[in-house]
């Protein structure tokens, strides 16, 4: 059994990173938000234009996404070792910022796998029997079990008791 886990606003705390951004480029959440405007799926955000807006090498920007997402896991990330499943990260947007994202945060040493999916395609994954997310459409075509996570209501702990409460799981 897989348990799929979405990136942004489940593991990683992606209001954080926004504001260390913000922090290195001045101009970083006005260019964001205009930029987030133009996206075709309003979830996918294309770092390439922004950075133009920005005069900022794309380059350059990855691996300062990268370099400032060490601290931006939400600090019960740990608690995933207590799941007994194998876990992989279901995340949507542009592959390149994305990795950056994944692979700086450290949370590779949480999970067993990651999968980017880029542009509007479903995170409905044949091998994935449990889909956490935090955002309702997200899950809507997911065909397996499903559990709608909000950081603001809860943490892993509480969402590690619901998992056992419907003995979708046992923890080690």
């Amino acid at each position: 059994m897989k348990l799929g886990l979405d990136f942004d606003g489940v593991l990683f705390n992606t209001k954080l990173l926004k504001k260390k951004l913000e922090e290195r480029y001045d101009c970083f959440m006005e260019s964001y938000h205009e930029n987030k405007k133009e996206s075709v799926y309003n979830s996918i955000y294309d770092f390439r234009g922004q950075c133009k807006d920005m005069n900022v090498d794309s380059k350059e920007f990855l691996e300062t996404v990268k370099d400032l997402s060490k601290d931006c896991l939400y600090d019960d990330v740990d608690k995933l070792n207590d799941i007994g499943l194998e876990k992989v990260i279901i995340t949507r947007g542009k592959r390149d910022f994305q990795k950056a994202k994944i692979e700086g945060s450290g949370i590779l040493d949480y999970v067993d796998d990651y999968r980017i999916v880029d542009g509007n395609y479903s995170k409905n994954f044949e091998d994935i029997d449990i889909l956490i997310d935090d955002t309702l459409n997200e899950l809507y075509g997911f065909k397996g079990k499903k559990i709608h996570f909000d950081r603001e209501e809860a943490d892993l702990e509480l969402l590690i008791d619901t998992l056992e409460s419907f003995k979708y799981i046992t923890t080690v």
